[in-house]
C-alpha cells in the first residue's frame, strides 16, 4: 500500500523515499518533493524563513508549491538532476556551473547572504545550477566562493580529503600531480567568472 501525505486536502503519493525524511512524491502526474519535519519543528521554521530569504535573493532554489505549519510538511519543485558531487567524481565540472556559481556568489554578497557551497547542496538540473540546501547566515568575506569553497568544486588535495572524510570512494587517477595545478585552475576560473 502506497504511502500518502495530506496537505490541505491535497493527496502526494510516495514514489521513493531520498532519505531519512525526504520523499519523491507525485499528485495528479506531477511529481515533487516533500520534506517531513514532524520530527524537528524548528528545523521547519527556519526552512521557511531560509526559501523567503534564498528566493527574494535571487539565488535560484526548488520553487516552493506549498507548505503546512501544523503538519510540519513542504512540498517544493522536484530537481531531475545530479549533485555537483557526483558531477564532479564522474568528471571535471563545465564551465557553464562556474558562471552560474558566480552569480549566485554576487547575489549573495549584494543581499549579504551567505550560502554554504559544499557540493552536495547544488543540483544541475535542465542545465540550471540549483540550491537544495536552506543553509543560509549572515554574509561575511571568508564565506565568499572565491576565498576556500571553490576548491571543494575542482578534483584536487581539498576534494579528495573532502571524499575522505564523508566515505567516498577516491580515483587517485584523477589527481593532477603537477604542483600547483588546481591553484592555477581556480585564478584563471575566478578570473574568468568573478563579478
Amino acid at each position: 500500500m502506497k504511502q500518502i501525505f495530506e496537505i490541505k486536502r491535497k493527496e502526494f503519493s510516495v514514489i521513493e523515499p531520498l532519505g531519512e525524511h525526504s520523499f519523491k512524491v507525485e499528485r495528479k502526474g506531477k511529481i515533487y518533493f516533500l520534506k517531513d519535519y514532524s520530527f524537528n519543528h524548528d528545523a521547519f521554521i527556519h526552512y521557511i524563513k531560509a526559501e523567503n530569504k534564498l528566493r527574494t535573493s535571487g539565488i535560484k532554489i526548488p520553487k516552493l508549491y506549498l507548505y503546512d505549519k501544523n503538519k510540519y510538511l513542504v512540498v517544493t519543485e522536484y530537481i531531475e538532476g545530479q549533485s555537483i558531487l557526483e558531477m564532479l567524481m564522474q568528471d571535471d565540472l563545465p564551465d557553464i556551473v562556474f558562471e552560474q556559481v558566480f552569480i549566485m556568489n554576487f547575489l549573495m554578497k549584494r543581499n549579504h547572504t551567505a550560502i554554504n557551497f559544499d557540493p552536495v547542496n547544488f543540483i544541475v538540473g535542465h542545465g540550471k545550477l540549483i540550491y537544495i540546501a536552506s543553509d543560509y547566515r549572515e554574509f561575511e568575506e571568508k564565506f565568499a566562493f572565491e576565498k576556500g569553497p571553490i576548491f571543494l568544486w575542482f578534483y584536487g588535495q581539498d576534494f579528495v580529503t573532502y571524499l575522505s572524510k564523508n566515505g567516498y570512494q577516491v580515483d587517485q587517477k584523477r589527481l593532477n600531480k603537477e604542483p600547483g595545478y588546481i591553484n592555477k585552475q581556480v585564478a584563471l576560473t575566478v578570473v574568468k567568472y568573478y563579478r
